[in-house]
């Protein structure tokens, strides 16, 4: 099936006070599981896929909303915010079907909008992260926000409130569907896969 157009029907909304709800538990989406075990995922690929989402999820915890989650954790003094699209991957899951690609690789070729949408706009002190094409400990996350200890959590709180989940989010997550939609076309096209990657951004690669 033709990947659907990224119309009025992809608009997303977004909780502006979505940080103020209390964490819950955080369970693997079915539709990563579900893209796992497509026939066409290779067996290695197969196997690498659930070993990552076991490893994501053990024992996650964060803020849910209607376009996927947030998951949250600490390493040492830092805390991780993993951003996770769900409702995109659940759109396009008929036309991922009989795609050889799975979700961690068209994730990569959305890395050069992410960046390009973000640039100038993370907060002093922040770390944009899980953006890279080799070493994400976090594939199925479009990106990651790392905040370290001296990042004021009132001015963390204010930006995420007024700029991130109002303004940039949204918009991250419409133009990256636009990406994924744009990679699949091309896909069932039978066109190179290396055309549908960012300009800035890396190749498109089975993970």
């Amino acid at each position: 099936m033709s990947p659907p157009d990224c119309d009025e029907g992809s608009r997303v909304e977004v909780d502006r006070d979505l940080f103020e709800r209390p964490r819950v538990p955080i369970h693997t989406p079915a539709v990563f599981l579900e893209d796992a075990m497509r026939p066409s995922i290779s067996p290695e690929d197969r196997a690498a896929v659930m070993l990552s989402l076991q490893r994501q999820y053990a024992r996650t915890r964060g803020y849910v909303d209607s376009w996927g989650h947030v998951a949250v954790h600490s390493v040492y003094s830092y805390q991780v915010y993993r951003f996770v699209p769900v409702q995109m991957w659940e759109r396009t899951a008929l036309a991922r079907a009989d795609c050889r690609y799975t979700i961690p690789s068209l994730v990569a070729a959305t890395h050069g909008t992410i960046r390009g949408i973000f640039r100038g706009r993370v907060p002093w002190g922040v770390v944009l992260s899980g953006i890279t094409s080799v070493g994400r400990l976090n594939p199925h996350a479009l990106f990651c926000l790392v905040v370290p200890p001296q990042v004021p959590r009132d001015a963390l709180a204010q930006w995420a409130a007024s700029d991130l989940l109002p303004q940039i989010l949204p918009v991250l997550l419409r133009e990256t569907e636009r990406r994924v939609v744009a990679a699949l076309k091309r896909t069932h096209a039978d066109t190179s896969i290396d055309q549908t990657q960012d300009s800035v951004g890396p190749p498109l690669i089975a993970s």
